[in-house]
């Protein structure tokens, strides 16, 4: 029994990431600068970092959920749980920010401002950390199955 590769009704890779494709013969090519600017938006400054970071320190992931259409959803989920964890963690600072004078608009943009950077900084190295812990984790795992062969 043959499988119908063609089938319309299911979504190619590209529709699901929301990028626009052309059909050129067999193969779908991505036409840049027209994919939707609605997902990308969605994605979000956190999930763009987590996609940049995937990229860099684990490949095999990026490329595997990718693949498998999950990586604007995972990315868009870590942006929702960053966007969280920063905005508990501006509150948190700026209210034991030791202000001088807690009426200067220029103290409340001050702590802002290094709330935001500070919170910025833990993000970013906490998805870096989960990144290569999920990455050594995988590769032990393979050693372990290589070994028991």
């Amino acid at each position: 029994m043959e499988k119908n590769l063609w089938n319309k009704e299911e979504q190619t890779l590209f529709e699901r990431e929301g990028i626009a494709y052309e059909m050129r013969g067999d193969f779908a090519y991505p036409i840049l600068g027209k994919s939707d600017a609605a997902t990308i938006v969605n994605i979000g400054k956190y999930g763009r970092k987590w996609m940049t970071l995937l990229w860099e320190i684990d490949r095999h992931s990026y490329h595997k959920y990718l693949l498998s259409g999950e990586l604007t959803v995972r990315a868009m989920e870590f942006n929702e749980q960053a966007a969280e964890m920063e905005e508990e963690m501006v509150r948190q600072y700026v209210n034991h920010f030791p202000y001088t004078d807690r009426n200067s608009s220029v103290e409340i943009l001050r702590a802002n401002f290094q709330a935001t950077f500070f919170a910025d900084e833990v993000i970013t190295n906490d998805a870096r950390v989960a990144i290569e812990y999920e990455k050594q984790c995988r590769f032990e795992e393979a050693l372990a199955a290589n070994e028991r062969q």
